[in-house]
């Protein structure tokens, strides 16, 4: 029963550092992913001690690494070796992800100053007719009519 036991400890270790390593994380990146899912201390060494198979791994902390790894805990388990592209495949994945959460805030910028602007358009310009705008390119000077005019048709030919 012990010797079965070290074999998971070890097949789990191996399948936490290749699928660590495909990730393009350390195992200080990993360990920090895992006290992070943990809200408790992992350390690098014991993630070292993991993947070597020298630590077993409890049930919350292989819940947290396969967390961190983006599998299944039964992924972690598996005797089945991984499909070549599998780690490619996970790793695409992880990459759409974020991309998705970068596009989600984008839009959430993209609506807040929407809104602005749509506020600002609404209210009635007081003061300066013209302001002067700084960019790389020089000090230009310009017609806050003609500017809330151009704004205003951009806005109708969108959302």
């Amino acid at each position: 029963m012990e010797n079965n036991a070290a074999n998971v400890n070890q097949r789990v270790g191996q399948r936490v550092a290749q699928l660590r390593t495909a990730a393009g994380l350390s195992q200080r990146e990993l360990a920090a992913q895992i006290s992070l899912r943990l809200g408790r201390e992992f350390g690098t060494v014991t993630a070292t001690r993991l993947e070597g198979g020298k630590r077993p791994i409890t049930v919350d902390e292989l819940a947290a690494a396969a967390q961190a790894l983006g599998v299944t805990t039964s992924d972690l388990l598996s005797d089945d070796d991984l499909a070549p592209d599998a780690v490619e495949v996970l790793n695409a994945a992880r990459d759409m992800m974020m991309a998705n959460g970068a596009l989600d805030a984008a839009v959430r910028e993209w609506v807040r100053a929407r809104h602005r602007l749509d506020a600002l358009l609404d209210a009635e310009p007081q003061g300066r007719n013209s302001l002067r705008l700084t960019s790389f390119a020089g000090v230009n000077e310009v017609d806050l009519d003609d500017l809330i005019s151009t704004a205003r048709t951009e806005a109708e030919g969108t959302i």
